[in-house]
């Protein structure tokens, strides 16, 4: 079984991140398509390892991005 253990911010955003109305938990399109190709090419599957999972605003954002 492959894994990828994900800490979001500063893999899946960054300071150059949009993030015109200031949200706490955003991803860039762009990383979060280069992870999507990578799971595709590997069949890894995602553990959340990032301190978005303690916040339900976390959890909901990181859903709603697909993560």
């Amino acid at each position: 079984m492959k894994v990828i253990f994900l800490d979001i911010d500063g893999v899946l955003n960054c300071e150059k991140t949009p993030n015109p109305r200031k949200f706490p938990y955003i991803v860039d399109a762009a990383l979060l398509a280069r992870l999507r190709q990578l799971l595709e090419r590997t069949g890894a599957s995602v553990v959340l390892s990032s301190t978005w999972r303690y916040d339900p605003a976390g959890i909901f954002s990181a859903t709603h991005y697909g993560i």
